[in-house]
């Protein structure tokens, strides 16, 4: 999609034909109607009697409050391939754009979502089987690299799910959430790590004292 040229003077950039990217400006009728983390918007096209666009997006409280509940709220639609991708609207000095669930970033950022999702199912599973061994066994194998992995897959795999959650509500926000999300799950991995390693040298200087 960023690649694709402008679209030329007359093109109808509600077919399916058109591979450019055009605006045009369409009227909002109704406000927005909310349904769970789903937003979406009926759009009245210029010049096409009858002719409107249903478009559905990441539920945005902003972009709503911008539209209001007026009968009519211009909207300017982005269009690409002839699907409406990027929705803005303006009131006063507030703009507010929001993209669609055709925008091909949202369809990446909720795939994405998915995948992030089943690892994190994996990484529960792993946990699983160390912990039946450990209840079994009555303890963990000594040693502690078996220690930090255990910790490092705990908070590895809540990091993975709640990356995932974020990103199937919110797929839009796909940079935000991935620039954030692995920087905050290595800070609290790290200091987690650190935690243990620090007690498992007490613990061994403890020892070590008990057995002097």
């Amino acid at each position: 999609m960023a690649a694709a040229p402008q679209c030329p003077p007359g093109t109808d950039l509600a077919s399916a034909t058109a591979g450019c990217v055009g605006d045009v400006v369409a009227g909002a009728e109704d406000g927005v109607s909310e349904d769970d983390q789903e937003d979406s918007l009926g759009l009245a096209l210029p010049a096409q009697e009858d002719y409107y666009v249903w478009s559905t997006f990441p539920g945005d409280a902003e972009f709503a409050a911008v539209i209001g509940d007026a009968d009519w709220y211009p909207v300017r639609v982005e269009f690409w391939e002839g699907n409406a991708v990027t929705l803005t609207a303006a009131r006063g000095d507030d703009v507010q754009t929001v993209t669609t669930d055709e925008n091909p970033n949202n369809e990446a950022g909720g795939d994405l979502g998915v995948a992030l999702m089943g690892l994190s199912l994996v990484d529960l599973a792993v946990l699983l089987v160390i912990g039946v061994r450990a209840i079994r066994y009555r303890w963990l194998r000594p040693g502690l690299g078996l220690r930090l992995a255990v910790y490092a897959l705990a908070v590895g795999g809540v990091g993975a799910f709640v990356a995932a959650v974020c990103l199937v509500t919110q797929p839009a926000r796909i940079v935000l959430i991935m620039t954030a999300a692995p920087g905050v799950t290595a800070g609290v991995m790290l200091s987690f790590c650190l935690a243990v390693y620090a007690n498992w040298r007490q613990q061994g200087h403890y020892g070590a004292r008990r057995r002097g």
